[in-house]
């Protein structure tokens, strides 16, 4: 197992498999990304087993753990400690080994959010909060949250929901929206992230600078050009 995970990278690092961590790996796996699990009951690391997760037995506000779990490979981090107070302490850690690392953390209380933003979580979420939300959207607005949850289940043959970002080399840097629209008509570009702004719509004059994130839907064979472009990548002639 520890081979396994020094090997990985790009994966994401999920502390606490409990119900809320299982159904976040099981929408991981769905979009093909790789997991490390995080967990110090023997019950819950026995459950990941079942599955053939990779996953490490320690205290995830640990930094040895955090290590062990290949945080410094890892594309991001998701903790889902069944404490507030344990969340906030695995993002602090996270934080402070990985400035770059993007870290969602769950919230159970309201006075938790901003504490968890102050310890470095990029997003916060609450579960009951947003069940609540969806159940009241899919009472009045079916259809639209129908048509998004097919976007982020992301299965074969549909849409899926991409944020990319704009590598310093990329071919599509100093290109405007407009001209990325022309090239990639296939995919439709929703907005583009700077500066911790979203422009949405972004303006069809816009160019795009390395760092933007282009937020884009469409099939996976219409958005993998739009990837290698704003990666740098450039097809072989």
């Amino acid at each position: 197992m520890d081979q396994r995970i020094q090997r990985m990278a790009g994966h994401v690092i999920v502390c606490g498999y409990g119900r809320v961590g299982r159904q976040a790996v099981e929408e991981l796996r769905r979009d093909r990304q790789t997991v490390v699990i995080v967990e110090t009951n023997a019950v819950a690391l026995a459950a990941a087993e079942v599955e053939g997760l990779p996953m490490v037995l320690g205290d995830a506000t640990e930094d040895e753990t955090l290590h062990h779990a290949g945080i410094d490979r890892a594309a991001g981090l998701i903790s889902t400690i069944a404490t507030d107070a344990g969340n906030v302490f695995v993002t602090l850690s996270a934080r402070a080994l990985r400035p770059d690392l993007a870290i969602v953390a769950r919230a159970d209380n309201d006075d938790a959010v901003p504490k968890l933003r102050r310890a470095g979580a990029n997003q916060v979420v609450s579960p009951y909060a947003m069940g609540g939300r969806q159940m009241a959207q899919l009472a009045v607005r079916p259809s639209a949250v129908d048509f998004v949850e097919t976007l982020l289940r992301g299965v074969d043959g549909e849409l899926l929901l991409e944020d990319i970002r704009v590598a310093a080399a990329a071919a599509v840097v100093d290109c405007t929206v407009a001209e990325l629209r022309r090239d990639h008509g296939a995919v439709m570009l929703l907005a583009v992230q700077r500066d911790g702004r979203s422009l949405l719509p972004p303006p069809p004059d816009l160019r795009l600078r390395p760092g933007d994130v282009v937020i884009a839907v469409g099939r996976e064979q219409d958005l993998s050009p739009l990837e290698e472009a704003c990666a740098g990548i450039r097809k072989k002639g």
